[in-house]
């Protein structure tokens, strides 16, 4: 029995210093291994690696990357990470000055206690720039556009034309947000994309909206009309009745030379009222001519206005407010508006001046007023709906939807056309003015009304190549200390 425990007691002991002896491998055995990982991220000018330490005979006092873009690193770009606390184990490096469109070599390195190691050699090339789109294509001066594409750099530059416009954000280096400058010399413009050495350049230019608006006169007092009879004669403004807002009727109708910018009261023969007629082309007719609450009496009157001359014509065999008046292949048209007892009229009637008579040409198959735009082009008649329908009223096919309004429709607003163009807009609350090429259907927005926007238009014509409105104030002015009428004029083709 002593015999066996002493041999097991033997061979613990022989175990024991083999143990022993497997733990005290001298340091010169251990390697210190440092390998290069994988690329985890790559762009035009940032990349992000990865290496790993393996082994290591003692504390790790710096670790990282070199990058070169020749194989034998002649002047590297070095990556420092500083001391690694926990020895071993994976890294990461990130570098964010890369130049587009380049190939490079990359290797990982540690040094430990005093010795570097360097993993193996690898490649990467960083990324191409490219662009994708922008938007919006069209707008004003000021503008944020936004231009998305791929690898955009830190120091990349946006051009609209010549001009260098300022980064207001560069995200995830692929969206740019900029603001399109001033006009210089055009109405469309090339936006260009400069990364580093790279310069791309959008197929499609920047539209902007242009065109210059103009106070041209104020009136001489300070009274107010709404609800008028206007006409445009012989380079001269005729506008009147209606009345000043406050419920007090005007039978007064004044001129302004647009030569000279005076004013001129006209002495109009008729003492009275006409509120909210029909007008055109120096014709005027019926309205209101009293209110009460024993009802509402319209004016059987009409008259003319040619030559500086007031001519009155045959009374009246229809009474309305409200209505439109469009003169069509030389003959004088009366749609829509309301009858006495505030009920829509749909019949058309027609005054053949040749024949100095009247008839029925038609009925109309909507509500129409002259509360919303209307305008003649080619001998046909056009009205904006308060839904953004446009029709068309042609004497010899009848009635057809032509077109869809952009924008949003309100009372107010003008129609009036000038070379092929029809410029729609300027309704109460709103300083837009849209330009439709009639023909081809395309619409854009010119320059924004710069006047204010609360202010009613009681007469638009055009002029010289002008689009001229002439608007009285908000609420009969009682909001301002000197309020007067004023003459503005739309140049739709100037860039500024």
């Amino acid at each position: 029995m002593n015999n066996k425990l002493g041999r097991l007691f033997f061979i613990q002991i022989v175990l024991l210093a083999l143990v022993l002896q497997s733990g005290c491998i001298p340091d010169s055995k251990v390697q210190n291994v440092v390998i290069t990982e994988d690329v985890l991220y790559i762009s035009g000018e940032k990349v992000r690696l990865t290496g790993r330490v393996i082994e290591a005979t003692g504390a790790v006092d710096d670790h990282g990357f070199y990058i070169s873009t020749d194989a034998d690193f002649t002047s590297p770009i070095t990556i420092s990470l500083g001391p690694k606390a926990n020895g071993l184990g994976r890294f990461i490096g990130e570098y964010d000055q890369l130049d587009i469109n380049t190939g490079y070599y990359y290797k990982s390195f540690a040094n430990i206690k005093g010795q570097e190691v360097t993993g193996q050699i690898k490649e990467f090339a960083s990324l191409k720039p490219s662009l994708d789109i922008f938007f919006p294509q069209e707008g004003f001066a000021g503008t944020a556009i936004t231009i998305v594409g791929s690898n955009f750099t830190l120091d990349t530059k946006v051009f609209v034309g010549d001009t260098e416009v300022i980064l207001e954000s560069l995200e995830n280096e692929s969206v740019i947000t900029v603001r399109v400058p001033q006009i210089v010399n055009s109405a469309e413009e090339p936006i260009r994309v400069q990364v580093q050495d790279t310069i791309m350049i959008f197929q499609s230019p920047f539209a902007y909206y242009f065109g210059k608006w103009e106070k041209e006169a104020i009136f001489f007092d300070n009274r107010q009309i709404y609800e008028n009879m206007f006409a445009f004669d012989n380079g001269q403004l005729i506008f009147g009745m209606g009345s000043d807002g406050q419920g007090n009727f005007n039978t007064q109708i004044w001129g302004l030379d647009l030569t000279t910018y005076t004013w001129s009261d006209l002495s109009f023969p008729g003492n009275l009222p006409m509120w909210s007629p029909f007008s055109s082309n120096g014709y005027w007719g019926s309205g209101v001519e009293s209110r009460s609450f024993g009802g509402t009496v319209l004016s059987p009157y009409f008259w003319r206005y040619a030559g500086g001359v007031f001519e009155q014509k045959p009374f009246l065999n229809f009474r309305l407010y409200q209505s439109v008046a469009l003169h069509l292949n030389g003959d004088l048209y009366v749609f829509g508006g309301k009858n006495a007892d505030e009920t829509d009229n749909f019949t058309i009637h027609r005054y053949q001046e040749f024949l100095n008579v009247w008839d029925i040409a038609g009925a109309a198959p909507v509500v129409l007023s002259n509360a919303y735009p209307y305008f003649a082009y080619n001998n046909k008649a056009y009205f904006l709906l308060p839904e953004g329908d446009i029709w068309q009223f042609d004497p010899a096919e009848g009635w057809t939807i032509v077109a869809a309004f952009p924008g949003n429709v309100e009372m107010g607003g003008i129609a009036d056309v000038l070379n092929d163009k029809v410029y729609i807009g300027l309704f109460e609350n709103s300083s837009l003015v849209w330009e439709w090429d009639i023909n081809n259907d395309n619409w854009v927005k010119k320059a924004m009304f710069p006047g204010s926007i609360r202010d009613i238009t009681i007469a638009h014509f055009t002029y010289n190549n002008k689009i001229y409105v002439f608007r009285s104030k908000f609420s009969g002015g009682q909001y301002e200390i000197d309020p007067r009428m004023e003459l503005w004029s739309l140049d739709p083709q100037a860039l500024k």
